[in-house]
């Protein structure tokens, strides 16, 4: 009996076999992260100009981004436990740059590097 997954994956092979699917969905991918992120980026530069609370207008902008972002490529959070209060300390071991977007996307946050 052949694995599953082996199947599975010469269908794929065969359905596509020089990438040209998976090419056309990466390029459609960076062309929509390009779009969003220069739309925002410019957003956030106006609003910076005449803004009196520059922190609170980056964060927001950050949160509005990621948002954006998470809509656009399907990125669906399961929230377990409710969002702390603002000033409160978030400490995470994430896996990927991909955990930032979604994390940020929950509430206006900014983040700190170890």
């Amino acid at each position: 009996m052949q694995d599953p997954a082996t199947s599975a994956q010469q269908r794929f092979a065969t359905a596509d076999p020089l990438g040209i699917a998976g090419t056309g969905r990466a390029l459609l991918r960076l062309a929509k992260f390009v779009g969003i992120t220069t739309a925002r980026t410019s957003a956030a530069a106006a609003a910076l100009t005449v803004s009196k609370d520059p922190v609170r207008t980056r964060v927001d902008h950050a949160h509005a981004w990621a948002a954006h972002l998470s809509r656009a490529f399907g990125i669906e959070a399961i929230v377990e436990t409710p969002m702390p209060e603002a000033g409160a300390l978030i400490v995470s071991n994430h896996r990927s740059y991909l955990d930032i977007c979604a994390t940020m996307a929950q509430m206006p946050l900014s983040f700190t590097a170890k």
